[in-house]
């Protein structure tokens, strides 16, 4: 029963795109290949939970759909050319992912850069945040200080959305899927799509009581 959504959905991303389930997610080709598809045409795959044997061209690619089915504040821009800059705090775990995914592309027809720091108060200005599992010590500290600003935060960290994150990316049966804390969206003053909801595997829709 419960392998059988998973195989659906499989089956949804790999015929919509030619791809044989013998062959999704075996080489790095096949990587790249689902990591364009996720950056191209998510939408169009509903739940689909993506098999790749290089887990960082994905985790890529939803961090730039992220970029797409986010509505900030007006006054997070100043300009209708200002970019969307997605920040990576501590350890980097992407390499040249991240700026392959994101090169020569726009998200809500602005440029998207990306910004790597050591310290969260050089990322406050960015759009979204992904907090690498360097930081599990400082966690709640780094979640306290972006938890009020218009800033999506991503992570990875068992207890991430417990402790107020927005999005937490998991590997789930080889596959790369998310869950989203949408109070803690809506704290952020945050909208989220109803396409990037429905590509979640989960979403909390209730704040937990303290």
């Amino acid at each position: 029963m419960g392998r059988q959504p998973q195989n659906k959905a499989h089956a949804l991303a790999a015929g919509k795109f030619g791809i044989r389930n013998s062959e999704f997610g075996i080489t790095l080709a096949a990587a790249k290949l689902v990591a364009l598809v996720l950056v191209c045409c998510w939408p169009l795959l509903g739940r689909a939970a993506v098999t790749t044997d290089n887990p960082w061209l994905v985790k890529a690619a939803y961090l730039f759909n992220f970029a797409k089915y986010v509505e900030w504040p007006t006054t997070r821009f100043t300009s209708t050319n200002d970019p969307i800059c997605i920040g990576v705090l501590g350890d980097d775990p992407f390499g040249v992912a991240l700026d392959n995914v994101v090169k020569n592309r726009t998200a809500q027809q602005r440029p998207v850069t990306i910004l790597r720091a050591k310290k969260v108060e050089e990322l406050l200005a960015c759009h979204i945040v992904y907090i690498g599992a360097s930081e599990q010590t400082r966690l709640v500290q780094i979640l306290s200080q972006l938890r009020k600003l218009p800033v999506l935060t991503v992570g990875e960290q068992r207890d991430f959305l417990e402790q107020g994150g927005m999005v937490r990316l998991r590997t789930q049966r080889q596959s790369v899927v998310f869950d989203v804390h949408l109070p803690a969206a809506d704290t952020a003053q945050l909208k989220l799509s109803a396409r990037l909801l429905e590509n979640a595997q989960s979403v909390i829709r209730k704040a937990t009581p303290e």
